[in-house]
């Protein structure tokens, strides 16, 4: 059994020890420390709820729009640089120090910081 068998949290409360324990050991790979039905149920919920949450991020993430990382300017390189006052990622560092008004909301450039996304 994995946490991929589970379809809903509700249904980790019918679970036996055995099925708890196996699911546990599959994704943390100890079991130590948990004796009671009580705590291997509140542990196999937590890694429930990541997972959940790990799907979605996921999920969220293949569906960005491939352009959304694309230099507003010239559509080509990676956005790189923030503009300042206003603090729109919205340029490539060689455009972004030749515009004088940010391309999105127009406001005056003050300076042009470069940025690294990790």
């Amino acid at each position: 059994m994995t946490l991929n068998d589970i379809s809903t949290l509700e249904s980790i409360d019918d679970l036996t020890a055995q099925q708890l324990q196996q699911i546990l050991v599959h994704n943390y790979g100890s079991i130590a420390g948990c004796v009671e039905k009580s705590e291997l149920i509140s542990k196999v919920k937590l890694l429930y709820h990541d997972e959940k949450q790990k799907k979605e991020s996921n999920a969220k993430i293949s569906k960005e729009d491939p352009n959304e990382n694309l230099c507003k300017v010239c559509l080509a390189a990676n956005i790189d640089c923030v503009v300042l006052n206003c603090g729109h990622l919205c340029t490539c560092i060689r455009y972004g120090e030749q515009l004088s008004n940010c391309p999105i909301c127009r406001c005056a450039i003050t300076s042009v910081v470069r940025v690294f996304k990790s």
